[in-house]
């Protein structure tokens, strides 16, 4: 078997083998262990992930200043949500002549909102209504399974999630997460 053919079988076995986790994660949710998380941390697992995956190759995070703050998480759950939500911003970018996805922070006293933004394609009414349906994508690659997930992930940790967008004018996710005590910074 040549390189190419292994190549392109790796990659084949990989993507069967997210489809089943995340088949599997959706059928069988696992118990969400909600703690004190710092936050700067996740978020720096989050660059480490999206600078290491060759999907996003070329496309910059923009990373607002992120707050030196403690919050309410699942640290697993927290991460498979923000990933989720990243890579569905790199999936509605394609196409898109300067393609930007930002991630941006605001506190208030007792929440910290993230915003996830692209200005990728966009959703229309009836995309946005279907948003965390089971199995309900526009997108080519994935299984629509993943929005799903970060709905059900959310839920189960206490946060809240909001979503706007258009078509051609990108989309903004907001999630409001509880602060763990009392603020550090």
């Amino acid at each position: 078997m040549n390189e190419r053919a292994l190549g392109i079988l790796g990659r084949e076995s990989d993507r069967v083998s997210a489809i089943l986790t995340k088949f599997l994660d959706f059928t069988r949710p696992k118990p969400v262990e909600v703690r004190r998380v710092y936050f700067p941390d996740l978020i720096e697992e989050l660059r480490a992930s999206w600078e290491t995956d060759p999907r996003a190759e070329g496309l910059p995070l923009g990373i607002g200043p992120v707050p030196d703050v403690w919050v309410r998480a699942d640290p697993l759950c927290a991460h498979q949500v923000f990933t989720n939500l990243l890579t569905n911003a790199r999936k509605a970018l394609e196409g898109t002549p300067e393609p930007e996805v930002h991630l941006d922070f605001e506190e208030d006293p007792s929440l910290l909102t993230v915003q996830v933004r692209d200005n990728g394609c966009g959703m229309d009414a009836e995309q946005l209504r279907t948003l965390f349906v089971p199995f309900s994508s526009t997108f080519k690659e994935g299984t629509g399974l993943g929005m799903s997930l970060v709905f059900q992930f959310v839920q189960a940790m206490g946060w809240d999630i909001r979503v706007q967008s258009q078509p051609g004018s990108g989309t903004l996710v907001s999630l409001k997460i509880p602060f763990w005590g009392a603020r550090t910074g």
